[in-house]
């Protein structure tokens, strides 16, 4: 206050413009009440972010802005950084589709050598007409064979294609499907900040931490 007080003795009508930064929140906690009658004599006050080294957090709630409001008049707090108030991350998903193969045992039918069934028909057209003679006499007789014949070729054909149905190999076949894996990919941060008490959010392509850079009164968004 001394010190202000003597340029403007010194400089008048100059305008007094002066630029203090804070040492330790905890200090400026203290202290706000007579940091802001010091500045009596200056037209304009400018203020960075506090200069912090071992504050606590309860400390932290005091700094340049809080100094500011109490200097009032031509008093502005210039940060050097936002507070980051909160991220969330913006994530996408991605899809990505691939082949899966897996060897399976399948059970085949053998080839079939004797695809219309003559030799179990033909087998048992004999066995049936030999019991079909057997049967009877006479004309009685040669019907008998002949109905044996025709029976016995018909249950030959179907044990011989009973058979043939039985006849099987078991083999090994490699199958392939498609399948889709997917799995969550951050694309951004979406991030909320108070830059010399204004509440805004942003989208980042980086999760910024604690703090955002200020530059002129701007975010400066891109890491350096």
């Amino acid at each position: 206050r001394v010190t202000l007080s003597a340029l403007r003795q010194r400089y008048l009508p100059r305008r007094v413009i002066c630029v203090f930064q804070p040492h330790q929140h905890s200090r400026t906690r203290h202290l706000l009440d007579e940091f802001a009658r010091a500045f009596d004599h200056a037209e304009t006050v400018i203020l960075p972010d506090v200069y912090s080294v071992r504050d606590d957090l309860a400390d932290k709630f005091v700094g340049s802005r809080q100094l500011a409001e109490a200097i009032g008049g031509g008093a502005r707090h210039v940060p050097s950084f936002a507070e980051v108030l909160a991220v969330e991350p913006i994530k996408e998903t991605i899809r990505t589709p691939r082949e899966v193969c897996k060897d399976v045992a399948v059970t085949r039918q053998k080839p079939v050598q004797d695809e219309h069934r003559i030799a179990g028909t033909a087998v048992g057209a004999v066995v049936g007409g030999l019991l079909g003679n057997q049967i009877g006499g006479g004309t009685g007789k040669k019907i008998a064979t002949v109905a044996g014949a025709v029976g016995g070729g018909y249950a030959g054909n179907q044990v011989q294609g009973r058979m043939q149905a039985n006849s099987t190999y078991t083999t090994t076949e490699t199958r392939c499907s498609t399948v889709t894996d997917t799995h969550d990919k951050i694309v951004g941060y979406d991030v909320k900040y108070d830059l010399a008490g204004k509440v805004g959010r942003v989208r980042m392509d980086r999760d910024p931490g604690s703090q955002i850079p200020v530059q002129d009164g701007q975010l400066m968004l891109s890491q350096q």
